[in-house]
């Protein structure tokens, strides 16, 4: 086996440390965060001369950004229509108990991200998670560790899941439908898993407490606009 050349220690070395401090947010004495470690990732292989700009550009796929950019469009269209927000009001009104609720979200967030980007999704239903439990008089914790959880399992059943999904499928040639039926299952027990763990480990907040099903979700609070004014959205946020 040959030793590693000098530019394939230097190409583990910006992975490691980019992959750190995307996973992290922060490192010591690195005043970068996730999207700045992102970039200037991107950016060392070019300045060292391990990679020449063609060989960067040989390595993005057009395929997978323009099907991210418009699935990005897509969601942001249902969270203007408040999509989200009646998923949302849906799920409570048909949730008989808070262990009920839990099932259902973590089963709507997971089958969401089969169909959208699982970043999107959780981004999108936290603030509504926060106020529905707010509004029923539930802890939130158990219900946004079901939404943080479901979104990254559910992404795991289609194509359109997450990005790494897009990739896989595109390099190799995998069309969505075969796709989803060999991981679609996957996705599903492990969903199931989710809500056994969570059950479990939050028994006390979802067994044996007032549960008010009639309460609607409120609308999350939002930082005061410069003016004192701000227009709402159709999804229940606001926006200066």
């Amino acid at each position: 086996m040959e030793p590693l050349s000098s530019d394939a220690w230097i190409a583990l070395g910006v992975g490691a440390v980019t992959l750190a401090g995307v996973a992290f947010g922060r490192l010591p004495f690195v005043p970068l965060d996730r999207a700045g470690f992102a970039l200037v990732g991107a950016a060392a292989p070019l300045a060292t001369g391990v990679l020449d700009l063609a060989g960067a550009a040989a390595l993005v796929d057009a395929e997978v950004l323009v099907l991210l950019f418009g699935l990005m469009l897509l969601n942001e269209a249902l969270a203007e229509a408040g999509a989200f927000r009646a998923l949302t009001r849906w799920a409570t009104r048909r949730a008989a108990s808070p262990f009920a609720l839990l099932v259902v979200l973590t089963l709507a967030a997971g089958a969401l991200s089969a169909l959208f980007l699982n970043d999107t999704i959780a981004l999108m239903l936290t603030p509504l998670v926060v106020a529905t439990t707010r509004a029923l008089g539930l802890r939130p914790l158990p219900y946004l560790l079901a939404l943080a959880t479901a979104a990254n399992v559910g992404s795991v059943a289609t194509v359109t899941g997450n990005p790494q999904n897009l990739i896989v499928a595109v390099q190799g040639g995998v069309a969505f439908v075969p796709f989803a039926a060999a991981l679609a299952p996957v996705a599903l027990a492990g969903l199931v898993v989710v809500v056994g763990v969570i059950a479990l480990v939050h028994r006390r907040d979802l067994f044996g407490v007032p549960f008010a099903t009639t309460a609607p979700p409120t609308a999350p609070s939002v930082p005061a606009c410069r003016g004192g004014r701000s227009r709402p959205r159709s999804d229940g946020r606001s926006r200066c």
